[in-house]
């Protein structure tokens, strides 16, 4: 059973999907999804690898002259999606 229901403040779905194969691998779990939003949605992925450039942040020669952020109402916390 597939049921997908639109939010009605943003653009995101819910969509809920039971697994004909209940010993499918995480894997296997991961194509079947993958192949769900590709009929339901028209979802088309393109993977690539690629080589970029790459800076490093080193400490200066008189060392780090950062200090602690003070305590406050914002912890400075933000999600970041994996990947």
């Amino acid at each position: 059973m597939i049921a997908i229901a639109k939010d009605g403040n943003s653009s995101r779905y819910d969509i809920e999907a039971t697994a004909a194969d209940k010993s499918a691998t995480k894997d296997q779990m991961k194509e079947m999804l993958k192949t769900l939003l590709a009929d339901r949605f028209q979802l088309k992925v393109h993977r690539e690898m690629r080589d970029l450039p790459v800076y490093a942040l080193i400490p200066a020669k008189g060392g780090v002259k950062v200090t602690a952020a003070k305590a406050g109402p914002h912890t400075g916390d933000f999600p970041i999606a994996p990947g």
